[in-house]
């Protein structure tokens, strides 16, 4: 019976990884090999924790736990190559209990990316479409000034979504204007709730303004706003977006002091599909990457974790 489970396990399309509940590898199969990029030998000699993404080791997230009265689940995931790189993955996981220990088999194919994002922007709609539904029925029973500005802020969450796909598969037409950084930053904080007892700053001498896609930029300052609030998991803290006249060029800091990038080498949050958030893929910031380059500019990232994080946008200084 053995043999037989061994071939079967061999021969399956899916990439099969069995593990105990110690979390030691005891099987991989070939398609393991093709997707992981370790040899079965190699793998045997790993600690299952090697195929987690370093930002979701602290915790297994709930969607791929198996509860009592459970014995499989299927989720989406993300799993980390012999190369380091995130490959995402559709799984069942099985929960096998020997008669001197337990085992969990998980069974997965690799999610294309165009799926990916398609899953990404699903979600992230399904949950705005879920607050607009709650405050639509809020207003319906009793009106509130609040509640219809907060639907109104939803709506734009909504079209904010759309547009980084948009501007991941490339199909937005570009144009160069003058773009007033200082009273672009004041009108797109207006756009937000912020956490209870957060403190919003914005610093800049004076008008400072770029040559760039003026909806290109907002929409980078949105993504990196959005960033900074998701960033402080809900709780008080301190935003600031600082804007630099540094002739030929402009510089826009946004910087908060939530618990940093879980990330041995924050830069990886530009690369599509990473993501140190427990829910969604995220797009945002690749969307930002592409958009600031688009623009002859650049973006780069400083985090320190326990202090915070800080996204520096450098883009052409507007003439004159």
């Amino acid at each position: 019976m053995q043999s037989f489970v061994e071939l079967l396990l061999r021969n399956m399309q899916e990439a099969v990884v069995v593990y105990t509940g110690t979390g030691k590898i005891t099987n991989w199969n070939s398609s393991a090999e093709r997707v992981y990029g370790y040899s079965r030998s190699e793998a045997l000699e790993l600690p299952f924790e090697a195929l987690i993404p370093e930002e979701k080791r602290a915790a297994v997230p709930s969607k791929e736990m198996i509860v009592p009265g459970e014995q499989a689940k299927r989720f989406e995931a993300a799993r980390r190559t012999k190369e380091g790189k995130n490959v995402f993955l559709m799984i069942t996981k099985i929960q096998v209990t020997g008669d001197q220990e337990e085992f969990f088999v998980e069974m997965a194919h690799p999610i294309s990316e165009r799926k990916q994002a398609l899953l990404s922007v699903a979600h992230n709609l399904r949950n705005a479409l879920s607050s607009m539904s709650t405050l639509s029925y809020l207003l319906e029973h009793n009106f509130d000034q609040k509640h219809l500005e907060r639907l109104n802020r939803q709506l734009f969450l909504c079209d904010s979504i759309v547009d980084n796909l948009l501007e991941c598969g490339g199909v937005r037409r570009k144009k160069r204007e003058v773009v007033n950084l200082s009273q672009l930053s004041r009108d797109v904080a207006a756009m937000f709730d912020f956490p209870a007892g957060t403190k919003l700053e914005i610093v800049s001498a004076r008008e400072v303004c770029a040559s760039a896609d003026p909806g290109q930029v907002q929409q980078v300052l949105i993504n990196l706003l959005q960033n900074s609030i998701e960033a402080l998991e809900g709780e008080p803290g301190e935003i600031t977006i600082h804007i630099h006249d540094e002739s030929p060029y402009v510089r826009v800091e946004v910087s908060d002091n939530g618990p940093g990038i879980s990330l041995s080498d924050p830069s990886r949050a530009f690369e599509p599909m990473v993501t140190t958030k427990s829910t969604g893929m995220g797009l945002g910031l690749t969307a930002c990457r592409q958009m600031v380059e688009e623009n002859f500019g650049k973006i780069r990232v400083e985090s320190q974790k326990g202090v915070g994080t800080k996204f520096s946008v450098m883009l052409p200084k507007a003439e004159g």
